[in-house]
């Protein structure tokens, strides 16, 4: 979830430049991006196993998006820490969900099992 707040105030930061040709939509992709990793971290804290698996791919993704974008900034002559921070934090974001996604696993299959039994809860 941090690390989609992160990337809200990296396409906030981009707004405040005139950005022209296909950079131009780099802040809408930060912003889809931003905003499915805030969701995704929600139900991961909930120990979901298959945002688990999300997340963890689209950490994987974004590391790679950043740190492009970074490299390709660095190269403009653009510096930002917030730039320089995220590819590092999507990386951590991408380990850490990969870790928890078998104890999310675990914890579907007993939601599963409680509700054979009756006891959904609501869960």
């Amino acid at each position: 979830m941090i690390m989609g707040l992160f990337t809200l105030v990296q396409a906030v930061q981009l707004w405040t430049f005139t950005l022209r040709g296909w950079v131009a939509a780099v802040p809408f992709v930060f912003i889809s991006t931003g905003l499915a990793t805030i969701a995704l971290g929600f139900f991961v804290t909930k120990l979901r196993g298959r945002a688990a698996m999300a997340s963890s791919s689209l950490s994987g993704f974004m590391t790679l998006l950043y740190a492009g974008w970074v490299v390709y900034g660095l190269a403009g002559g653009f510096v930002s820490l917030v730039g320089l921070a995220m590819p590092p934090l999507a990386l951590a974001a991408a380990v850490a969900t990969g870790l928890v996604i078998p104890a999310a696993m675990r914890a579907d299959k007993a939601r599963q099992r409680l509700l054979a039994q009756g006891l959904g809860l609501g869960t």
